[in-house]
């Protein structure tokens, strides 16, 4: 009789368990309750206890302390909780080394073979483009991939941005890490597809080389080297990569001037919102992630290494020298000197 009613205290006891279905991350503590250490809220906890006795109060308390725990007693706790790594960020796998080099090299062709085709495009379609020279040409060519890059990684990077808020979390809050390495390593695909393309305007336009060796420099060493050894650095690419969206503005202006339409209203609020988005991501919103990863995570941005947080910094200062540049164009159309 005694045997039979442990085994049916036993059974009772496994069917009131949660099981993994009804749990994101389901622990077993025994007696040690829902601890901090368990990296689990103490709100996410539920206990079922069992005892000699029925009237015993049950081990866990509302703080799932054990503070109630007796020999005679055995307390099980099953946490629900999503398991954070040691920078407080969602658990987070980076992709294997070779996935990651294959899909810059994809990205890489890609470009080289949407610049073929828009080549075609344009070239059948646009008698004013036939009428550019071959540099010209090529510096056409270079603004629409641009476009395409720049549209492709905006949506990714401020769509994560957006979707991803808490509400109280503060203005600058970092990313969940998944889908943005592979993103990464597209872009870096591109900067080395746009670097090789423009090779015969090197000399003629040094703070674009100074660019795209910052973007590769970033995208490259960031992403393939630090990154594998601090996952945590991977939650800041989208902010990094929303600098992009003002890009887009910028090559809808070239693509006018080259059209002689610098009249149009569309040329005028292009100009605009360019200057807006380039003033409010480049200059303002990526110091201001940069500082806020450092100020979050400190020991994951000295892991980082004096490297790739040098390479982070002077590309911001390229986007101070460039927007110096962005605002005299400005005083000077305000003025009716340009």
């Amino acid at each position: 009789a005694t045997d039979t009613s442990h085994r049916s205290e036993r059974e009772r006891e496994q069917h009131q368990r949660p099981t993994m279905s009804d749990y994101i991350s389901t622990q077993h503590h025994g007696n040690a309750g829902c601890s901090s250490s368990s990296g689990c809220a103490p709100s996410s906890c539920s206990c079922s206890c069992s005892s000699s006795s029925s009237s015993s109060p049950c081990c866990c308390s509302s703080s799932s302390s054990p503070a109630a725990a007796s020999s005679t007693k055995r307390c099980e706790c099953a946490c629900k909780c999503s398991r954070l790594d040691a920078d407080g960020l969602p658990p987070f796998t980076m992709p294997p080394f070779s996935n990651m080099l294959l899909i810059a090299g994809c990205s890489t062709a890609a470009f080289a073979v949407a610049n073929q085709l828009a080549h075609w495009i344009w070239g059948s379609s646009s008698a004013r483009y036939r009428k550019l020279s071959e540099t010209e040409q090529e510096r056409y060519l270079s603004y629409t991939m641009s476009m395409i890059n720049s549209c492709l990684v905006s949506s990714f990077t401020w769509s994560k941005i957006i979707r991803e808020r808490k509400p109280g979390g503060g203005f600058v809050q970092l990313c969940r890490r998944q889908g943005t390495m592979e993103v990464v390593m597209a872009l870096l695909g591109y900067f080395i597809h746009d670097f090789i393309a423009s090779r015969k305007v090197w000399l003629k336009y040094p703070a674009e080389v100074v660019h795209h060796l910052l973007a590769i420099g970033c995208c490259g060493f960031g992403g393939l080297a630090v990154a594998e050894y601090v996952p945590s650095i991977v939650a800041i690419g989208p902010h990094v990569m929303g600098i992009e969206l003002s890009t887009i503005f910028l090559d809808i202006m070239w693509m006018l001037r080259a059209s002689k339409r610098e009249g149009s209203p569309l040329y005028k609020l292009s100009m605009l919102l360019f200057v807006a988005s380039f003033a409010f991501t480049r200059v303002a919103y990526l110091p201001l992630s940069y500082l806020h990863f450092a100020r979050k995570h400190p020991v994951a941005w000295q892991n980082i290494g004096p490297v790739l947080r040098t390479l982070f910094w002077c590309l911001w200062l390229l986007q101070v020298y460039w927007f110096s540049g962005i605002v005299k164009m400005v005083v000077k159309v305000a003025q009716g000197k340009a």
